[in-house]
């Protein structure tokens, strides 16, 4: 039968058809696998790699901003105001959490002081207070710098609030470490009067009057009371005989 069939004109005619697809289709199921292998390792090696990041830049500190010019005198200071000008303490002044102020006098302006706090610079001037206290104003910004003897202060006068506090020179931790007498010397108080002792206030002194001579002499003494009148005897009743 099987001689038959390959004999027959059919199947000379089907069976080279059959082998030539046999051979075509063979060769592509042996060659899938190599080809499916390759083909990612093709397509790994197509894909461009990125180059590796850089680290950000880090941005730059903003510079450091030039201090403020100081407000520049605009009239000349008084006799008074040169008077006042004397009694202000120049130099650094160490203040509270480790802030500084600086008083410089202003060579040009006689009378005039550079306040300078930080960045800040002020042109001030002295000006008369009631309570005897130093105090530099600069009336364009409204800061005022107060001093006492014990410490000074920097405060913004338009707002109402300190810039700085307890600021010391130091003459003025010198005369501080020295007691209150030494603050009453630099208040310029030499000398201090005790008061009388309770209960021995003297006796006013008597208020002299003009002699004779014109003068004032001493008050006279004040003259004795006089002496009461003797009582009236009583009279004796008519017709009796004393014993």
């Amino acid at each position: 039968m099987p001689h038959l069939l390959l004999t027959s004109p059919l199947a000379r005619l089907l069976v080279p058809g059959l082998v030539a697809a046999c051979a075509t289709v063979a060769p592509v199921h042996a060659t899938s696998p190599a080809s499916a292998a390759k083909a990612p390792a093709a397509e790994r090696q197509a894909v461009p790699r990125k180059p590796p990041a850089r680290p950000a830049a880090q941005p730059r500190p903003p510079a450091a901003a030039p201090a403020a010019a100081a407000t520049a005198p605009d009239r000349p200071a008084s006799d008074t105001q040169l008077e006042l000008a004397r009694a202000v303490l120049t130099g650094t002044a160490a203040c509270e959490f480790n802030q500084q102020v600086q008083v410089r006098t202003i060579d040009a302006h006689p009378g005039w002081f550079e306040v300078s706090h930080g960045r800040q610079r002020f042109a001030m001037l002295a000006v008369p207070t009631d309570t005897g206290a130093v105090r530099l104003e600069d009336e364009r910004s409204g800061m005022v710098w107060l001093q006492i003897p014990a410490k000074s202060m920097l405060m913004d006068a338009q707002r109402g609030r300190r810039i700085v506090d307890a600021c010391q020179t130091e003459q003025q931790r010198l005369h501080a470490a020295a007691g209150p007498t030494a603050l009453l010397g630099l208040l310029g108080v030499r000398e201090i009067t005790p008061l009388p002792a309770e209960g021995a206030a003297s006796a006013p002194a008597p208020i002299g009057m003009p002699d004779a001579a014109g003068g004032t002499g001493a008050a006279p003494a004040p003259s004795a009371a006089p002496a009461p009148a003797p009582a009236p005897a009583t009279p004796e009743p008519r017709g009796t005989v004393p014993l």
